[in-house]
């Protein structure tokens, strides 16, 4: 048996994406983490528009805070409510990262263009900085362009702000797109607060400690899921199968490259709290999707091959 999430460390609660007073958040960045840390998160990305906050004085043992920001780029006419974006939260990698204007030119200066974004994505890579692409869907990209960048960490499958307007940003659409363009990327699942904490969406990291080392670590390596309720205990790979544990849920799917046939666990009580479901051995890649009774999901990233 091969195990695919962590057996070892602990798994932390994250909100990757929110925003305070610092930007277009109604919370002080005091206020916002004393709200997630008291909805029982141990980790929380503060990631204001277009500038990353200064941390200092904002430090605490129970919470760890990561320092990031979110940039967009637009098309002409931005404003307006038909005009596509890209929006990118950057997640700062080390305390040694450049800052923004070192790999972004200023917001008026971006352009909506899949080679200027995939530009800003290595060059922020570079720079320490990880990248994630926030809720296409809100954004009105077509996967078309998007599965162009390159040089993203992850893609936000679910981003609640967004899920309560209407959006599509409520599904794997995208992590799938980009699996199939052969690129394997954390899903991310995120409130994307700009008031209060809501807790619609969380990513759960397994890290071997809770510091920001270990944590960015976990991301990098893809040794976490997204969730918008349901929680992952344990994924493994055994004898052609994917093999889980987890809180009850009503269904178990499998996701991959390949035609499903049989990938699919359900208990009409919403009791399955466990499955192994085979996969076909000619699959580029594969994920495991967990739904409960009041249609919360998890998402993990997916799999290649060469991992199972």
């Amino acid at each position: 048996m091969k195990a695919l999430l962590p057996t070892r460390g602990i798994q932390y609660r994250a909100n990757l994406h929110a925003h305070t007073t610092l930007s277009d958040g109604s919370f002080e960045p005091s206020d916002l983490i004393e709200g997630y840390r008291a909805g029982g998160y141990a980790v929380l990305a503060l990631t204001d528009h277009e500038r990353p906050g200064d941390l200092a004085g904002l430090v605490r043992p129970d919470v760890l805070l990561l320092r990031g920001f979110e940039a967009a780029f637009g098309e002409a006419g931005r404003g307006t409510p038909t005009r596509r974006t890209c929006h990118v939260v950057f997640l700062e990698k080390n305390p040694d990262a450049a800052p923004p204007a070192s790999f972004l030119p200023p917001p008026d200066a971006r352009v909506y263009d899949p080679d200027a974004v995939c530009e800003a994505l290595f060059r922020a890579s570079a720079c320490g900085w990880w990248p994630i692409l926030a809720h296409p869907f809100w954004s009105l990209e077509d996967p078309r362009d998007f599965v162009r960048y390159e040089g993203l960490g992850g893609v936000e499958v679910y981003n609640h702000l967004c899920a309560e307007a209407g959006s599509d940003d409520r599904s794997a659409v995208a992590l799938d797109a980009f699996a199939r363009a052969g690129r394997a990327l954390l899903p991310v699942a995120a409130d994307d607060a700009h008031g209060a904490p809501a807790f619609g969406g969380f990513e759960m990291i397994c890290a071997r400690e809770l510091s920001y080392p270990a944590v960015v670590e976990a991301l990098q390596a893809g040794d976490a899921y997204a969730s918008t309720g349901p929680l992952i205990l344990s994924l493994a790979s055994e004898d052609g199968a994917l093999v889980f544990s987890s809180s009850e849920v009503r269904t178990a799917r499998l996701v991959s490259d390949v035609r499903p046939v049989g990938a699919r666990l359900s208990d009409p009580a919403g009791c399955l709290t466990a499955g192994r479901i085979p996969f076909d051995p000619a699959a580029a890649w594969v994920r495991l999707e967990l739904t409960d009774v009041d249609g919360r999901t998890a998402w993990t990233r997916p799999y290649r091959a060469d991992e199972l």
